[in-house]
């Protein structure tokens, strides 16, 4: 299968982008705008895929998108942005069909830009805000930072 847009129409497909301060984001997306960016290298889209699913978990809680501590029971923990957020990665979930991505997680402990191995921090250079902070924007539309699918 090829590593285009079209092929991933649906399926839960997600990947990461950075922002002004270092902190770090994975973004969910089904059927919502997705960075063509994202589609430029397959290989490296799976490095930092399988670089992000196995760093520790930095806290057993996280906090909502209204600041409420969350502490996850083990059925939410099949879910991507519980994973991300325990491991210090705030997580923003697409709104169907849009370009708008929702603030879902907020980790308690922040894994920041400056803490990735050079080779994960080069890859992630093209996916970032250099004008937004995670801690501060509850949504984002991608379209208005990226060219999009």
């Amino acid at each position: 299968m090829e590593f285009k847009r079209e092929n991933f129409y649906g399926d839960n497909f997600n990947w990461y982008m950075t922002d002004k301060k270092g902190n770090i984001a994975t973004f969910l997306s089904g059927y919502g705008h997705i960075p063509k960016v994202v589609f430029d290298n397959e290989e490296k889209y799976y490095l930092t895929i399988e670089y992000f699913t196995n760093l520790p978990v930095l806290s057993d809680t996280f906090l909502s998108r209204y600041n409420s501590i969350i502490k996850p029971d083990y059925k939410d923990e099949r879910f991507i942005e519980v994973q991300s957020a325990k491991r210090g990665i705030f997580a923003y979930d697409n709104q169907e069909y849009s370009s708008i991505y929702k603030l879902l997680c907020v980790p308690q402990i922040k894994f920041n830009l400056i803490n990735l191995d050079n080779d994960i921090r080069n890859i992630l250079e093209p996916f970032n805000f250099s004008n937004l902070d995670f801690d501060m924007v509850k949504n984002i539309d991608i379209e208005r930072h990226f060219e999009c699918y």
